[in-house]
């Protein structure tokens, strides 16, 4: 819904488990697919959460859903070279196509999208919007920890219509 708010124009982040993949669209045309050089991919991001709280998994679901305790002490300095490749994904698209981007879809998040957010909005002025690709579905749903390898399906798909379209 948002991204057809947006006239199809936005930026999307598929966080997969091994990497993250950046994609741009502009009037719904895929113009820009990268993979994020040396960014973590959702398991990295999620063990170093995990031993840097000091949490097993249960407990960092919970500390991600709620607000009890602040995980972006921790969650910051994990995800900087993802907020930094998005943002020069972001100028890249301004200076070559005149896309004024402020907004970005995240597919893929399991849960602290509020966290991720906050550090996206503070260091790249970026604000962050989950993208479920699910909602209005009628059917079996994945599970929110099934969702990383959805997200990789569909950031593969991307990258082959785009291969298609050259």
């Amino acid at each position: 819904p948002g991204f057809v708010k947006n006239g199809g124009t936005g930026l999307a982040l598929f966080i997969n488990d091994e990497d993250c993949t950046i994609a741009g669209f502009k009037d719904g045309d895929l113009v820009l697919w990268r993979k994020c050089q040396g960014a973590p991919g959702g398991k990295t991001i999620r063990e170093a959460l995990r031993k840097g709280l000091g949490v097993d998994d249960e407990m960092l679901d919970g500390i991600m859903a709620d607000n009890l305790i602040d995980p972006r002490p921790v969650l910051e300095p994990v995800i900087l070279p993802i907020v930094d490749e998005l943002a020069v994904s972001r100028d890249y698209l301004a200076g070559k196509l005149n896309l004024a981007i402020n907004d970005a879809f995240i597919v893929g998040l399991s849960s602290g999208i509020g966290y991720w957010s906050a550090v996206f909005e503070e260091r790249a002025r970026i604000r962050l919007a989950e993208c479920k690709p699910f909602d209005g579905f009628e059917g079996t749903v994945p599970e929110a920890k099934d969702l990383s390898a959805f997200a990789g399906a569909l950031g593969e798909a991307l990258a082959f219509m785009a291969e298609d379209d050259e």
